[in-house]
């Protein structure tokens, strides 16, 4: 997984190796992996224009990305409940033999105001079932 954030004139950028399971149900595909890092269980459920984002573990959040859609979430933290504006610009999935890669650009409010613009490529490789 590739993230870049930029708020102003600063940028972030962090990427990160995903390993996860993936289904096909009703014609929504499923996509549930480890984020090692935050030590979430991320699972994404994905229809050609619309991604739902659920984040399970030291984070709860449970999010949607369409593009020209905005979507308020909350986000349960150890810290507190947090309320954001997702307001996506670009959704774009690719399926692959053994992977799905998904980029996501959204920009995040709290407060009305803007927190960041963000861009993060996932590319969740299958998992064996060792």
């Amino acid at each position: 997984m590739h993230a870049t954030q930029s708020m102003g004139d600063q940028k972030d950028g962090q990427k990160r190796e995903c390993a996860g399971k993936r289904y096909e149900r009703d014609g929504i595909l499923t996509v549930k992996y480890r984020d090692a890092e935050s030590g979430t269980v991320d699972t994404m459920e994905i229809t050609p224009r619309r991604i739902g984002l659920r984040r399970s573990g030291s984070i709860n959040a449970s999010m949607e990305f369409a593009p020209g859609e905005a979507h308020l979430f909350k986000m349960d933290t150890e810290l507190g409940e947090l309320e954001f504006l997702v307001r996506t610009t670009r959704v774009a999935v690719g399926v692959h033999e053994e992977r799905v890669t998904v980029a996501l650009a959204y920009d995040l409010y709290a407060d009305g105001a803007l927190v960041s613009h963000n861009h993060v490529d996932y590319e969740i490789c299958d998992q064996s079932d060792e």
